[in-house]
Formats: C-alpha cells, sequence, structure tokens
C-alpha cells in the first residue's frame, strides 16, 4: 500500500487548506446526458490507477505529516439536477466545501444534469461532469488529465473495471 511524507509543496497545500478551502475543480460541459454507472464505473478504474487517490492524510508526532493508505475508500458521486441557470451555484458549493480531517479519498465527483427552459421536453438536458480535489493531491493539469482519462473510460463503456 502507498504510504509516503508530502513534499513541501503538498504539506503547504495542507496547511493552507485549514485557514481558507484549497480545493479545485475541473468539469466538462456536455451536450447529452452521461450514465451513472458509467461514471461509477470509471472513478473506480481511475481510483485503481491512481495512488494518492487511495490515500488519506494522517499526522503523527513520530511520523509527520503523511499520505497513508485509505483501503477501501470509493471516490464519492453526487448526482443532481439543475436549470442552467443555478448549476453553477452547485460547483461553488464543491470549491468552498473542505474535505474533512482524516478523509479519504481527497477527490470527489458531482454529476449534474441541467436542464434547459427552451429545451423540449423530450430533448436529452446537458451535463455537467465535475471533479473536485483537495489541492495537496493534484494541480490543475494533473485534475485535467484525470477528467479526460475518466470522460474516455466513460464514453468506451469501461469494459473491465477491475
Amino acid at each position: 500500500m502507498f504510504s509516503r511524507p508530502l513534499d513541501p509543496g503538498e504539506a503547504f497545500f495542507f496547511l493552507c487548506d485549514h485557514v481558507s478551502c484549497m480545493n479545485f475543480v475541473v468539469l466538462a460541459e456536455r451536450t447529452a446526458a452521461l450514465a451513472p454507472e458509467r461514471i461509477r464505473r470509471a472513478l473506480k478504474t481511475v481510483q485503481q490507477e491512481h495512488a494518492l487517490l487511495q490515500t488519506q492524510t494522517s499526522w503523527t508526532q513520530e511520523n509527520g505529516l503523511r499520505f497513508e493508505p485509505a483501503p477501501g475508500a470509493l471516490i464519492e458521486l453526487h448526482c443532481h439536477q439543475s436549470s442552467a441557470e443555478h448549476w453553477p451555484g452547485l460547483i461553488e458549493h464543491e470549491l468552498s466545501s473542505p474535505f474533512a480531517p482524516g478523509t479519504a479519498p481527497l477527490m470527489r465527483c458531482v454529476y449534474i444534469e441541467v436542464a434547459t427552459a427552451d429545451a423540449p421536453a423530450s430533448a436529452a438536458p446537458s451535463c455537467v461532469l465535475a471533479l473536485t480535489f483537495h489541492h495537496s493531491i493534484a494541480d490543475g493539469r494533473s485534475g485535467t488529465d484525470i477528467l479526460r482519462h475518466q470522460l474516455s473510460l466513460i464514453a468506451s463503456g469501461n469494459p473491465n473495471p477491475n
């Protein structure tokens, strides 16, 4: 299992988070709905491929600040329905909702089906898929890479999740 000390940059963001929430969000807006089950399978695969998505932070006097294994802790998927006018508020909430101490993993996923007032009732709603990261485990570049990979897994149906 993955275990190591936080490097100085990771520790900086971890400690700053105690003063002001240091989350960041990467998102994709789509014109067609996604199947939540495909999102869950892709999340499972992405989590298995990235060691830091399988950890929590811990601090002890003898070991200092460390990433420690968090076996069995799955990435949360929260599904919402919203209007085109109000979905950005859900993303703002993600940005300002800190990860509780001892939380694992340090990434969440939000799927928002966006109903448009001028679309016919039979039209598929547009949607937003957003990943929220604690800044100690990722930055904008790595977060975007994870989102891109997740979307490709969703598109392929991710037939073989481990």
